[in-house]
């Protein structure tokens, strides 16, 4: 995230209403392997592989309320399809 989401709710003393903010943050490899490179139709597999965490914070005393860590897997399938010889390359 750019900026950090500011919202309101309960701190760990119950109080309601109270202004807090959360932060995201997050990192990792993008791979894809190429089936049939070149050919007239292509089919790639991509694959996300990700690790992060989310942390909520009370804005006034700075507390931390909430904090996970979180693992993401993306996995794709891509059909590519080349419709014209006439393409350059280098």
């Amino acid at each position: 995230m750019v900026s950090p989401l500011e919202f309101a709710g309960n701190n760990l003393s119950d109080e309601m209403n109270v202004p807090l903010e959360m932060t995201f943050g997050a990192g990792g490899v993008f791979f894809e392997y190429i089936i049939n490179p070149g050919d007239r139709i292509e089919f790639s597999v991509p694959l996300n592989f990700m690790a992060g965490g989310v942390h909520v914070y009370e804005v006034s005393t700075e507390t931390e309320i909430e904090s996970s860590a979180m693992f993401i897997l993306e996995p794709g399938i891509n059909i590519d399809l080349k419709i014209s010889e006439f393409y350059s390359q280098s």
